[in-house]
C-alpha cells in the first residue's frame, strides 16, 4: 500500500511538471517601458520618493492589481495618471 501511495505521488508530481511545461522563469511579465508612453505628467515633488518608486514600479510591470489598489486615497493628479496607465497596461 505504502508503494502504491509513494509512486502515485511522484507520478503526480511528474505529470504536473511536464502538463505545465515551463517553470517560473520563463513566464513572461508584461513591461511598459515609460519613456514610450504617453502618460499625464505629475508633479512628483508633491509626493514622497516612495509614492514616485512604487507607482511607477507597478506601471513598468503592467501590475493591475497593484495600480487599482494605489486608486484609493490618490489625489486627482495621481489619480489621472493610475487610470491612463491602467489603459496603458490593457486593465
Amino acid at each position: 500500500m505504502r508503494r502504491l501511495l509513494n509512486a502515485t505521488v511522484i507520478t503526480i508530481a511528474l505529470s504536473t511538471t511536464l502538463l505545465t511545461g515551463c517553470s517560473e522563469s520563463e513566464i513572461e511579465v508584461p513591461q511598459i517601458d515609460l519613456s514610450e508612453v504617453d502618460l499625464p505628467d505629475v508633479d512628483w515633488e508633491q509626493y514622497e520618493p516612495e509614492v514616485r518608486e512604487e507607482v511607477e514600479g507597478l506601471v513598468e510591470n503592467a501590475d493591475c492589481d497593484g495600480l487599482r489598489g494605489e486608486l484609493d486615497g490618490a489625489d486627482p493628479e495621481l489619480r489621472r495618471y493610475i487610470e491612463a496607465a491602467l489603459d496603458e497596461a490593457g486593465c
